[in-house]
């Protein structure tokens, strides 16, 4: 599945111009060229750091686990999202960068659930969201994503170690855009982390064709 530049961007964006806040959420959810555009951000202050610092795996009914800070970060937002949202009109595309991807995707899938499936789910330097249990019950709604990763940025794995499972493989790729394989994770690259590297190496990703 090939990564989109336009939610790209969007995902900047959200962080320099959200209208959209939920529990401890903030988003930028627009319509262009007809469709509709969910952008979640990432962390923003010290309140999201420490319950992303939550890292640990609880049970829903559902059967699956999800780590907790996300989780609750996701269902504090749910019901504030799905009245909102109600007003936006199909189809709907999704981005999010960092620790806004376990929010999207259970957004995502209480979309689906209320007939409002996204057409595409984008994820930029995604943590996971929950267990393999999770993983299954995300993949089983169908829900078109792509899942993008800078090849030395430890986010993108940093909750694998604790069970967590990604909803789909991801693209690595280098900081110059070409594919690559994962770099064992190294602190120092943090640095690669800041959503506009994601956005440079998906512009010369798909430049490279």
């Amino acid at each position: 599945m090939i990564p989109n530049l336009e939610l790209a961007e969007q995902a900047i964006l959200a962080y320099e111009d959200p209208n959209f806040f939920a529990g401890n959420v903030s988003a930028r959810i627009l319509v262009r060229a007809s469709r509709t555009i969910i952008a979640v951000t990432g962390s923003n202050d010290r309140k999201d750091w420490i319950q992303d610092g939550e890292g640990y795996l609880v049970k829903r009914s559902e059967g699956y686990q999800v780590f907790k800070g996300f989780a609750d970060m996701a269902e504090s937002s749910k019901d504030a999202f799905l009245a909102y949202i109600k007003s936006f009109p199909a189809p709907y595309f999704g981005v999010a960068h960092s620790a806004g991807n376990p929010i999207l995707t259970r957004w995502a899938l209480w979309m689906a659930q209320v007939g409002q499936k996204p057409s595409f789910i984008q994820l930029l330097a995604a943590p996971c969201t929950g267990n393999k249990d999770f993983a299954s019950h995300y993949n089983s709604h169908e829900i078109p994503t792509v899942s993008i990763g800078l090849s030395r940025d430890p986010v993108c794995e940093a909750y694998e170690s604790r069970g967590g499972v990604p909803v789909v493989p991801t693209l690595w790729l280098d900081e110059q855009g070409q594919e690559a394989q994962k770099d064992p994770c190294i602190l120092g690259a943090f640095t690669e982390h800041p959503g506009k590297n994601y956005l440079r190496a998906i512009r010369q990703y798909l430049k490279a064709g």
